[in-house]
């Protein structure tokens, strides 16, 4: 049977509201700093554990942060899940909270999902979901503070990357070293991705390139060498390709290998994320590196922020830095 305040006053010869107090962590009651130390001991000694809903109902706090990762948006077996993860798990722990993740199944209505999102369990919320998701309407009314991470979305405080200072960080590099016939290659229709093909088309425009010198393409994931021979096969011919993310370009290395397509010299191959894969390390690729590690934290300290009722910023983008390699 669990051990009550009731027992450790009865054994102490203490009164009960006495003891509750100074097991709830009540620093202002006056009590004698040796009747506190004593009750602290006696309660560690007979195994005492404090009641944290009882606690989350006086404090009008749980201690507790939700985790919301919508499976369509979110896979963990994509190479930049550890890095935000692991960004998620330090910010945690230096705000000394819990964490429920909630993660249920694609048939469940947005309803359901954000009835269970904020029903008391948790002091507020970080989500990884797309700006279209059918759950953003209900986040955006939320009495519970709400932060999403990655793609920014309206009317909830959004912690993500700025792609389209990316991109154009990284069309410099490429146009410093002379290239002016281009290809951007995609292999999903995300919220991300988008932003990053706006940004190379409003680079190229703006120099004044040329639609048939600047191509956007589709990447099929299931035949990358075929996305290979479109390419050099084209005329004009792309001397650089600018794939939204490092998975494509890693691809494409893989493949100009088996065609003895050499790399940059007949074509340029970037990527973006900075997920460096060191399965090809006679490759170094041209990327642009995404902080999610420092992203998933300030997500996190902008939550508690919320939590703590401070105003905090709508959008914040952390800039993405360029990292040179050998293939652009």
């Amino acid at each position: 049977m669990a051990v009550t305040s009731k027992d450790i006053a009865a054994k102490l010869g203490i009164s009960q509201p006495t003891v509750s107090r100074i097991l709830s962590g009540n620093t202002e009651y006056k009590v004698a700093p040796s009747t506190r130390s004593l009750i602290i001991s006696t309660a560690e000694a007979m195994g005492y554990r404090a009641n944290a809903l009882a606690r989350s109902l006086r404090s009008k706090h749980t201690n507790v942060v939700g985790l919301y990762l919508h499976p369509q948006s979110f896979d963990m077996r994509q190479d930049f899940f550890a890095y935000a993860y692991a960004g998620l798990q330090r910010a945690f722990g230096k705000h000394s909270v819990d964490v429920l993740a909630h993660q249920p199944g694609d048939d469940r209505l947005p309803g359901d999902v954000y009835g269970e999102l904020v029903d008391g369990r948790t002091d507020g919320v970080v989500v990884y979901i797309s700006p279209d998701s059918s759950l953003v309407p209900f986040l955006q009314k939320s009495p519970r503070p709400v932060v999403a991470i990655g793609d920014p979305i309206m009317g909830i405080p959004s912690v993500g990357s700025d792609d389209a200072g990316g991109i154009a960080t990284l069309m410099n590099y490429l146009w410093g070293k002379g290239h002016r016939a281009f290809a951007y290659l995609a292999d999903d229709k995300s919220a991300a991705a988008a932003r990053r093909s706006g940004a190379y088309q409003q680079f190229l425009a703006n120099r004044g390139v040329e639609t048939g010198f600047r191509i956007k393409a589709f990447f099929d994931a299931d035949r990358p060498g075929a996305t290979i021979d479109y390419l050099m096969g084209l005329s004009p011919r792309p001397t650089a390709v600018c794939c939204s993310n490092d998975r494509i370009a890693y691809a494409l290395l893989r493949q100009c290998i088996a065609r003895s397509v050499r790399v940059p010299d007949d074509i340029a191959i970037v990527g973006f994320d900075g997920v460096l894969d060191t399965k090809l390390p006679m490759l170094d690729l041209t990327t642009v590196r995404v902080p999610w590690h420092e992203i998933a934290q300030e997500a996190v300290d902008v939550l508690m922020d919320r939590i703590a009722g401070k105003d905090v910023p709508m959008q914040t983008l952390l800039p993405a830095e360029l990292i040179p390699g050998a293939s652009g």
